[in-house]
């Protein structure tokens, strides 16, 4: 059982969260940022299906590793946020190789400044719970493992966007 301060820190940071998005949500709807064409919001609509997918099958590896003996040394939530990890990025590979993942009036360099900064923000944090033995408890990866994943996952949507912007420059 965890702290009374860790889970009063985690519910204060969830509710941080929650108050940022939503505000960040209605100033973008007044913004009118974030707006897609026709052949964008179909293949928007497609990635969101195979991420769902993505996650769904995820979940049942993971729940099929629990169920034959804790296959995977993961702790519960690790796993789940592993598992929308892995359907958020599904969903970011397939909108960007079909350019449908950056609006028609989004700066796409400020999305990358943001993804850089949230990959080095996530990697400090998950390094920071590695040198201070906080990710691996009794032998199983603990919720800082997650702040890997999700600085990998900013990696690796990072450079697809580059790569993908250097193979439509060459083909232009």
């Amino acid at each position: 059982m965890k702290s009374t301060s860790y889970m009063m820190g985690f519910a204060l940071g969830i509710s941080f969260v929650a108050i940022f998005s939503i505000i960040a949500l209605f100033v973008n709807k007044k913004r009118g940022v974030n707006k897609y064409d026709e052949m964008q919001e179909r293949v928007r609509g497609v990635a969101y299906k195979y991420a769902f997918w993505a996650v769904i099958i995820t979940e049942i590896v993971f729940g099929i590793c629990a169920e034959a003996g804790n296959i995977i040394p993961m702790g519960v939530m690790t796993q789940h946020f592993c598992a929308i990890m892995i359907g958020v990025l599904v969903h970011v590979v397939y909108s960007v190789w079909h350019d449908a993942y950056i609006g028609l009036n989004t700066n796409p360099k400020r999305y990358g400044i943001l993804c850089g900064a949230l990959a080095v923000i996530n990697l400090a944090n998950g390094i920071r719970g590695f040198l201070n033995g906080s990710m691996i408890v009794d032998g199983v990866l603990a919720f800082p493992f997650v702040n890997l994943v999700i600085g990998l996952v900013f990696i690796i949507i990072g450079v697809e966007m580059l790569i993908k912007k250097a193979i439509d420059s060459k083909q232009e």
